[in-house]
């Protein structure tokens, strides 16, 4: 049987070429309806962007283009229109281009912690100093002292980098940590999604992402956890 195709790696195909993708991004398309918007939305833009390269262009000196328009009486106005065409053609896909990237990394943070499911348990279990250290030096980071909450602390693969995945406890119940280096992010920005609630931080050189199941959870310790982090390289 062969392995379920992930929603990150969906996204890659269809960002390459929407137009031609193979049986088993298909299928993955017609059962996930968040990646099939994506599809969607990858598709207009890449129509948007066909229509903006076949506008014809008006002859310059003595180099004839492919396609020519005939310049009448009133040419510099549609030459002007058309040229006003392909800007509002280019800026509505980079429109579609940059909400569809601000949305993938929430998606894929909330894919990383659905695939984990046992992380996110309520547990008197608790890493060793140590074992947390470790973990956290590999991504140049360290926790400060006193943070004593950590029930998980391992690495994962996400987006192709190896990042520290940590469970931290709380009164409200258990919240997923990724501290996420090659990620950096302007600004703060909160998702509820799928069951979860989550926010991504700016942080030192990239961001953190902190979910959780309620957003009671997640607002007792998103602050805690985002100042308890150092960045040491």
């Amino acid at each position: 049987m062969s392995k379920a195709m992930q929603h990150s790696e969906f996204r890659q195909l269809a960002g390459a070429d929407p137009e031609h993708l193979a049986a088993a991004a298909q299928e993955h398309a017609g059962q996930c309806a968040e990646c099939a918007g994506y599809l969607s939305q990858m598709r207009q833009l890449d129509g948007l962007m066909k229509r903006a390269m076949e506008v014809p262009a008006p002859v310059s000196g003595n180099v004839t283009p492919i396609r020519t328009v005939v310049l009448k009486d009133r040419a510099p106005a549609r030459v002007f229109a058309l040229a006003a065409s392909m800007l509002l053609a280019v800026l509505l896909g980079a429109g579609i281009w940059i909400a569809s990237s601000r949305d993938t990394l929430a998606a894929d943070v909330i894919v990383h912690v659905q695939e984990e499911p046992d992380a996110m348990v309520a547990t008197d279990n608790r890493v060793t100093p140590a074992e947390l250290d470790d973990v956290l030096r590999r991504a140049g980071v360290r926790l400060k002292s006193g943070t004593q909450t950590v029930s998980i602390a391992r690495t994962c693969e996400f987006r192709n980098t190896t990042i520290p995945h940590l469970v931290v406890q709380t009164r409200e119940g258990p919240i997923t940590v990724l501290v996420l280096a090659n990620e950096p992010v302007k600004s703060a920005r909160s998702f509820d999604e799928q069951g979860y609630a989550g926010t991504i931080l700016p942080s030192g050189r990239g961001a953190i992402a902190i979910i959780a199941n309620t957003r009671t959870a997640l607002d007792e310790a998103a602050a805690q956890v985002a100042a308890s982090v150092e960045w040491i390289n």
